[in-house]
């Protein structure tokens, strides 16, 4: 993909070092068009440490995004090291898919890796009305 934004820092660095993944990348498409028609199952990546896989599931993030299909909204979340509470992870995950999302619909990229606060995702979920209920009701349980 010539116009490549990337958007989501990818691991290897210079986005021109990603090679030799275009079979793997071919096949992540393709089930990510499934997706849209409800017909792609679950998928597992497995191989041994640095082989790729985050290189690869960053990449996919990226041509997602640039993309710019409202069917398919991409999300990329790397658990972290360090042990959280099941709240704060859970709102962690909520923060990061919703400014994910906020990032993909307003095409404002450089809120991809960033994580808003409740209240600047509230501001932008008024405008929303895909996911305002659904911060109301998140609002309700803190």
């Amino acid at each position: 993909m010539s116009n490549l934004t990337c958007v989501l820092s990818e691991g290897i660095g210079n986005p021109d070092l990603f090679v030799g993944r275009k079979e793997e990348m071919e096949q992540l498409l393709k089930w990510a068009d499934g997706t849209k028609r409800r017909i792609s199952r679950s998928m597992t990546i497995l191989s041994r440490r640095k082989m790729g896989k985050t290189a690869l599931l960053q990449r996919f993030f990226n041509v997602l995004y640039t993309r710019n299909d409202p069917q398919l909204i991409p999300f990329y979340f790397r658990i972290p090291a360090e042990s959280h509470a099941k709240t704060a992870f859970a709102q962690l995950l909520y923060h990061r898919m919703l400014t994910q999302y906020f990032a993909f619909t307003t095409r404002t990229p450089e809120l991809v890796e960033q994580v808003l606060t409740f209240s600047e995702l509230k501001e932008l979920a008024v405008k929303d009305p895909h996911v305002a209920d659904d911060v109301c009701a998140m609002e309700t349980t803190l």
